[in-house]
């Protein structure tokens, strides 16, 4: 097919191109001298003519040739063709554009009066009417297209997107359009749909009023926003407006909102906005102003402020920029903005952002992240401050976002935030945890508060509960909680730390696949490194047994875990010590840390073998009982007697039984694992001690809770601790389906809510085969521990269960249908471990060390979830003690009496962690961040989509997207609804009862759609409560900067009041020592009394001379 521009000629030498005069999509335009026509000075606009371009090019083309008008358009002088560019030439507009104008004169720090904006959209409002009654819409009116003559005459051009109709009442379907300047309806054009999806000429009316706002503002609304973002809000939320309404007549503020109608059904045509009250002002007779625009444009000629925004076109699903020739894919940051939520959107979005290392994604208000396997450069302080004070939907998805949120939803409502990340092994929570930390801190920073000082004793921490697993280099083995506290003002004071259910058995593990925890090589390597081990009893060779270093050592080695990195682990040892330095651990605390971690050693080496005569137990290695009881300062024959004996009480009477060489095993390993435990409890106790005194001085009015915990994980052998932390999980899936689902669904059925039914999987079959008393699996393990039987049990229980979700594997094991799938566990130790029993006979041996640390240890009561109670501060009154005493008893266990298993503490944990996440309505305060894993073997840019495929199920990515994009996350019960928001649009004097109504008013002045109303509640979508969190965070801004303005003032008059009052006395002083001195004359008096500023005869009369 022939093309329309084939038969365009060549301009040979006619024109002469020179200086660039501006620069859009398509193409740039330079001013030029026209040889043939007395070298008379024209625009001639440059394009490439492509693929791309050609559609666009073709239509100007048409568009030019029609225009007749010359007094609203430059004139068309012709079209040619030269080296594959496509040359349009048209009258030069030398006054400049609009936006230049405006642009030049705020930085003169003046603006466009209302009475030349109003001339400015009269004269471009007479265009539009001349375009559409030609059938063309412009489709990209901005204050960039609008320009002026030398004489102040205004001429609309630029007509790369213009279209014109066959008929003046046909619609368009091309999403086309300068982004910020687009209507609603543009954005969600699609030529697919049949009913819906298109528009009519009235789009040129909305891009009027975001050109009015940027005449008046010097900018658009969204302009600092990516294109995606702009095109998000405009669909999402109310139309905007000027920002600062106050400085502009009410007439003006009427216009702009007459074009932004969000239904176009609703907005009104060209031809009847001419008639406009803010138009007809403009008189007819209008020579005059175009005088004035033109002195304007000469006052800032020579100031050379142009602004270097690139041009953005919308082009269907892509971009295209000014500056580059590649068209950029709009990829959904919000998975609940796709068109259509299925698997295979879902994968393919997050693929194609990812390997654009665009790694997080959000599904609403819920924060998607899959782990990059390396450093991307998307964090630091210049991305704090882009995300600081900010909405979510106003910068890319980021953790900073989520952590910004919660810190915003802290101080707006007043109600403690949390934070929790969930994913499995590797995915990349804590990295994540502490992205969000350091957002957190940078927010909240003050002087006084030493924020490295908290982030070293996190480091300190994580030495403390990290290991290495077959997946996971620096995997957390505990639940980690953090608090963090802030003041009235909205400053960091402090933070607190505590950790859960940390899983001890890894100490005296002996699978060589699983590392022991961090801080046993950092001490040992670091102690080897300046000759300090005969201090510590220890042997210079690296053999001891809970260090678990293969035979093969350089054979097997992974330089990237500490159990294999030396040197790296000699310059960690050096920071824990300065860690410990910078808390202020005493000389005898630090050397207690190092004592307990070369005593765990020594105990792992402690060796029992069968006595030939009775199959009781004897000390194989008796040196290594002796130098763990020189280190924990105990007796050793005790400790050896504990370790090998043990007494009943049967009758009345004691009875003394000898273990047998397992029994005293287990005893040994069960003495190490607790040992170890309690003190982790011990060292995060005496941060948070040290951390506490920003709090006692600046308070902790807002509190943000984040949760780290060890991720769901799967080896070739799972035993008890993957049992409980895959268990644990199950928990916090079953937390977040209740959550994002449940609730939603029951609110919307209790309050007579129209809804969309979301099907999702439910794990709660899962959690009660699970969990339950007194059948499920884990009370079942529970009663094997407690009648001292073993696996058998155990799986015999599991046979005669009706159980669906819980299953046989084989003869030693059982399996688990978890949420990611199912999970095969040996059967054979788990009651074993969970028995969890350290005999009295060692815990009263412990409690005997001449270390009172150690001493403390064995002696404090523990808590409900198994955490050792340690307090370093003293009741100062009496009664005080008494109530706390009285308080917590009920919460405090005993060491010896009363045997705890791992699973009650276990139980105790999930139930008291889900009581704290679901305190409050469904108005928010939880904040989920999702992490994915990209790769098994940790390969960076690596998508493994089977591997996400299965997580993205598992988490249910799909579902979450579908309920957020029809649902409503946000129910708020109209009392606390009006007194979050009432002051947004009602006046303070305006009586405003708690009804329906009211709430029902107060949406319909902010103009915003998509909510509900129910019985008792309001229902929002995640979009509206962040608008209206916009809407506040402004407006508490503006009271703010009043009441400064004004404490300010008043604070002006106290001192000026006071410095008046210091002069008068200074005068009565200076009277009173001069009449002493009989040297004060009539007229020194009244001098000084003028000069002091006293009004009146005076104070004292003057001695006459």
């Amino acid at each position: 097919m022939k093309s329309k521009m084939a038969d365009v000629p060549d301009p040979g030498s006619r024109y002469i191109l020179q200086d660039l005069l501006g620069q859009g999509t398509f193409g740039k335009v330079y001013s030029a001298v026209d040889n043939e026509s007395d070298q008379k000075t024209v625009a001639v606009k440059v394009q490439k003519y492509n693929k791309v371009t050609r559609m666009f090019i073709e239509e100007e083309y048409e568009v030019l040739k029609t225009l007749e008008n010359p007094l609203h358009f430059p004139t068309f002088h012709g079209a040619y063709q030269k080296n594959g560019d496509m040359w349009f030439i048209l009258d030069n507009c030398d006054g400049g554009t609009a936006l230049n104008l405006v642009y030049n004169l705020i930085k003169r720090n003046r603006k466009l009066s209302e009475e030349h904006i109003a001339y400015i959209l009269k004269e471009i409002v007479k265009a539009v009417i001349f375009l559409h009654d030609n059938n063309i819409i412009h489709r990209d009116i901005k204050a960039r297209n609008i320009m002026f003559t030398r004489e102040g005459e205004v001429r609309l051009c630029d007509f790369n997107l213009a279209k014109r109709l066959n008929e003046k009442d046909d619609v368009l379907r091309e999403c086309v359009g300068s982004p910020y300047w687009m209507a609603p309806e543009v954005v969600t054009a699609n030529i697919k749909e049949v009913d819906g999806g298109y528009y009519d000429n009235r789009v040129d009316v909305w891009s009027l009023g975001i050109t009015a706002i940027e005449l008046g503002e010097g900018k658009t609304p969204f302009l600092n926003m990516h294109p995606s973002r702009a095109l998000n809000q405009i669909i999402k939320n109310p139309p905007p407006s000027l920002e600062k309404i106050s400085y502009w007549e009410e007439g003006f503020y009427d216009f702009i909102n007459e074009c932004l109608v969000k239904n176009f059904e609703h907005r009104p045509y060209i031809i009847e906005l001419i008639e406009h009250p803010y138009l007809q002002a403009v008189p007819e007779q209008n020579y005059h102003l175009g005088l004035e625009i033109k002195q304007l444009i000469e006052d800032v000629r020579n100031q050379h402020c142009k602004t270097n925004d690139p041009e953005i076109t919308v082009l269907g699903k892509y971009i295209k920029t000014s500056t580059s020739n590649d068209l950029e894919e709009i990829l959904e940051e919000d998975l609940a903005d796709l068109l259509i939520i299925n698997e295979k959107t879902v994968l393919k979005t997050m693929e194609r952002r990812f390997l654009k290392d665009e790694i997080y994604s959000f599904i609403g208000d819920i924060l998607i992240c899959l782990n990059p396997n390396k450093k991307i450069n998307i964090y630091g302080d210049e991305v704090h401050k882009k995300y600081l004070g900010k909405s979510t939907s106003d910068n890319a998805p980021h953790i900073y976002a989520i952590a910004d949120s919660a810190y915003q939803n802290a101080l707006h409502h007043n109600v403690p935030q949390y934070i929790v990340f969930t994913g499995e092994t590797g995915s990349g929570k804590t990295t994540n945890y502490l992205h969000a930390i350091d957002h957190l801190f940078f927010i909240g920073h003050q002087d006084p508060i030493n924020i490295f000082r908290i982030k070293n004793g996190i480091k300190l921490i994580h030495a403390l509960i990290h290991a290495s697993t077959p997946s996971n280099t620096y995997s957390t083995r505990s639940v980690l909680k953090t608090t963090i506290f802030y003041g009235k003002t909205g400053k960091l004071t402090a933070a607190s730390f505590k950790v859960h259910f940390l899983e001890k058995w890894r100490v005296s593990s002996v699978d060589m696949d699983h590392s022991n925890f961090h801080i046993l090589y950092y001490i040992y390597d670091g102690l080897r490194s300046i000759d300090a081990t005969d201090k510590y009893k220890l042997d210079s060779e690296r053999k001891y047994r809970y260090l678990r270093i293969p035979e093969d050592s350089k054979k097997n080695q992974d330089r990237n875990k500490p159990r294999d990195n030396i040197d790296k682990n000699v310059i960690k040892y050096k920071k824990i010590f300065s860690y410990l330095e910078e808390f202020e651990f005493s000389e005898e605390q630090i050397f207690t840390v190092f004592t307990i971690v070369s005593a765990i050693l020594n105990l792992g080496e402690i060796r029992f073998q069968e006595d030939s005569e009775d199959s009781s137990s004897i000390v194989e290695n008796r040196e290594y009982v002796e130098k763990f009881a020189d280190l924990m300062e105990i007796d050793e024959k005790k400790l050896r007697w504990a370790m090998t004996n043990y007494c009943l009480v049967k009758r009345g009477s004691i009875i003394r039984k000898k273990t047998t060489a397992d029994e005293a095993r287990d005893i040994r390993d069960v003495l190490a694992n607790n040992l170890y435990s309690r003190f982790v409890d011990y060292i995060v106790e005496v941060i948070n001690d040290k951390l506490e005194m920003g709090k006692a001085i600046f308070g902790d009015k807002y509190i943000i809770k984040l949760l780290d915990f060890f991720g769901f994980e799967c080896f070739k052998q799972n035993h008890l601790p993957q049992f409980f932390v895959n268990c644990f999980n199950e928990q916090l899936q079953f937390h977040y389906l209740q959550r994002v689902f449940a609730w939603e669904l029951q609110d919307v059925k209790m309050e007579d809510v129209e809804y969309e039914p979301i099907s999702y999987f439910d794990n709660k079959d899962t959690l009660n085969q699970l969990l339950s008393k007194p059948y499920g699996l884990l009370s079942i393990i529970d009663d094997a521990s407690k009648k001292n039987l073993d696996g058998r049990y155990v799986m015999e229980n599991i046979q005669s269960q009706e159980f669906t979700r819980v299953q046989l594997s084989n003869s030693k094991e059982f399996s688990v249908a978890h949420y990611t799938g199912t999970v095969s566990y040996s059967a054979k130790e788990v009651a074993d471990k969970n028995r969890d029993f350290l005999p009295p006979e060692v815990i009263e041996t412990m409690r005997e060390s001449e270390n009172s640390i150690i001493k403390t240890l064995f002696s404090n009561k523990l808590n409900k979830t198994g955490n050792l109670i340690l307090s370093f501060k003293k009741a100062t009154r009496t009664k005080s003690k008494q109530e706390a005493r009285k308080i917590t008893r009920s919460n405090q266990f005993s060491q010896t009496k009363n045997m705890r298993t791992s699973g009650s503490v276990f139980r105790y944990l999930c139930l008291d962690l889900l009581k704290e996440l679901s305190v409050g309505d469904s108005s928010g305060g939880t904040h989920f961040v999702r992490c994915i894993k990209s790769d098994l073997k940790g390969n960076p840019d690596s998508f493994h989509t089977e591997l996400v495929r299965q997580q993205v199920k598992a988490l249910a990515v799909k579902e979450t997207a579908r309920i957020r994009q029809s649902g409503y996350p946000q129910r708020i019960i109209f009392s606390e609804f009006l007194r979050r928001y009432q002051f947004l649009a009602f006046e303070f004097d305006e009586n405003v009862d708690v009804t329906k109504e009211n709430c029902r008013l107060l949406l319909i002045r902010l103009k915003m759609e998509d909510w509900a109303m129910g019985k008792s509640k309001v229902f929002l979508k995640y979009y509206n409560e962040e608008y209206l969190t916009r809407l506040y965070e402004t407006q508490v801004k503006k009271i703010v900067k009043i009441q400064s303005i004004f404490r300010g003032f008043l604070t002006k008059c106290r001192l000026a009041k006071k410095a008046k009052e210091r002069r008068k006395s200074c005068v009565v002083e200076e009277i009173q020592r001069r009449r002493r001195s009989n040297s004060l004359t009539q007229e020194e008096a009244a001098e000084i009394i003028q000069k002091g500023g006293i009004q009146g005869d005076g104070y004292l009369k003057p001695t006459q001379h």
